[in-house]
Order: structure tokens, then C-alpha cells, then sequence
């Protein structure tokens, strides 16, 4: 009489209720080869038999509210959710083997490939700004005067997330130097004075940052706030 009933619980169909709430699947009874262990609790649960699963997902279809959730019930679904999940999983992998590091600003991308020591600043539409330390004389004489050493990459990393940080903490959305070279200076892009004026702070707050030096350029920012947000990001990109 017991088995009776459940296959009765079975056959009857899932409708949504006049309020269009979707009540639970119905009841289903212990079939053999149908147990697994449940994920939280290590306890044996009941699995619905496919053609009950079939007949709730093709109900949840059409519903106006709870259409989106028919999803999970189609293998096609979730054949595309797998290979999406393998092929991010493999895209990580390659990231992993040269050391390649993101960091999400407020409205661009900073990527680091450890590996190679450069740098990208990444917008929207794929508008890009790319940085390498240069072996030059001038480069490794500004690189001895902030404090760097020789340690050309470092001060070169440095100096492009400097100009984020510092655009982000002033309130812009970006770095308005950093969105005229993405732009090969064309269309609403800062002046050439106020990207000088914002190279100079950048150099300036480089050099605070490695010894400890103030300039009056740097006036008025929270130096020791900008500092910790700073060091944050650079802990994220380097290896």
C-alpha cells in the first residue's frame, strides 16, 4: 500500500498555484540504484526519477517568474557550463605558468606578466597602454633618484599603478594620462600640462613611497592611506 502511494505521488503532475509560487517536486519513493550521498551531511537522499525531473523542468519553462531555473535540468546546459568551466580552468593554468596577475581598478584592468616584467593598463573596448623599464641611462638615473636602486622593473610597475591609485583616490574614474595615451591623445583627453602635472605627482609619490621623502606636490593626499591601498595592489600583481 506504502509503494502504491508514492508511485502515486509520483505521477501526479507539478502545477504553480494560483499566486504562481512552484511548489517543491513531489515526493519520491527509495528506487534501487537511485541513492547518493548527500553533500553536506553524508546522509543517503532520494534522487527523482528522470521523467518526474523532465516533466518539472518542462513546467518551470514556461513560467513567467521561475523560467530561468529549468536550466539546471538540461544537459545541454550544463555540457556548455562544463566546457566553459574547463576552458577558464585552462586559461588560469597558462596565466599560472607566466605568472600572470590581474588587478580590478574601478574602471580598468591592471595585468602583470611576472614572467616578463610588463605591464598593462586595460579599458573598456580593449584600449590598452603598455609599459616596460627601458635600459637607458635616463631610466636607471630616475630609477637611483626615487629610491629604486637599480631595479628598473620594479619602478616601473611602481609608476603604472601609481597613476591609478592616485587618479581613483582623487576621485576620477582613471588616470587622465594614462586614457590620453590609450587614445593616441585624440578626442576629450587632459593637456599635455596637466599630464606633465600628473607625472610629476606620480614620480613624486614614488619617491615618498621608497624613502619617505615629502614634496609639496604631495599636499593634501592621505599619504599613509594612499600608501597601504597602494602596496595592496602591487602585493596582488607581483609573484
Amino acid at each position: 500500500m506504502q509503494e502504491v502511494q508514492a508511485q502515486d505521488a509520483i505521477a501526479r503532475p507539478v502545477e504553480p498555484d494560483t499566486q504562481g509560487f512552484v511548489p517543491a517536486p513531489p515526493p519520491t519513493a527509495p528506487m534501487p540504484q537511485q541513492k547518493y550521498k548527500g553533500a553536506r551531511n553524508g546522509d543517503e537522499s532520494d534522487i527523482l526519477p528522470f521523467y518526474a525531473v523532465k516533466q518539472y523542468a518542462r513546467m518551470l519553462k514556461g513560467h513567467p517568474k521561475y523560467g530561468h531555473l529549468w536550466n539546471v535540468h538540461d544537459p545541454k546546459w550544463w555540457a556548455k557550463k562544463m566546457a566553459e568551466a574547463e576552458e577558464k580552468l585552462k586559461k588560469q593554468q597558462e596565466e599560472e605558468a607566466i605568472g600572470l596577475r590581474r588587478f580590478a581598478f574601478k574602471n580598468c584592468e591592471g595585468v602583470y606578466y611576472n614572467s616578463t616584467k610588463y605591464y598593462e593598463t586595460v579599458f573598456e573596448g580593449e584600449k590598452k597602454v603598455p609599459a616596460m623599464a627601458q635600459d637607458t641611462e635616463d631610466y636607471r638615473k630616475t630609477a637611483s633618484e626615487l629610491g629604486y636602486g637599480e631595479n628598473l622593473d620594479l619602478m616601473c610597475l611602481h609608476h603604472e599603478v601609481a597613476h591609478t591609485v592616485l587618479a581613483e583616490a582623487n576621485g576620477k574614474p582613471y588616470s587622465p594620462t594614462l586614457w590620453a595615451v590609450a587614445n593616441n591623445q585624440e578626442g576629450d583627453v587632459a593637456t599635455l600640462d596637466e599630464q606633465y602635472e600628473e607625472e610629476s605627482i606620480v614620480l613624486a609619490f614614488q619617491k615618498w613611497y621608497m624613502t619617505g621623502e615629502g614634496d609639496d606636490k604631495l599636499r593634501g593626499l592621505n599619504l599613509e592611506k594612499l600608501g597601504e591601498t597602494f602596496a595592496s595592489v602591487v602585493k596582488e600583481l607581483r609573484v
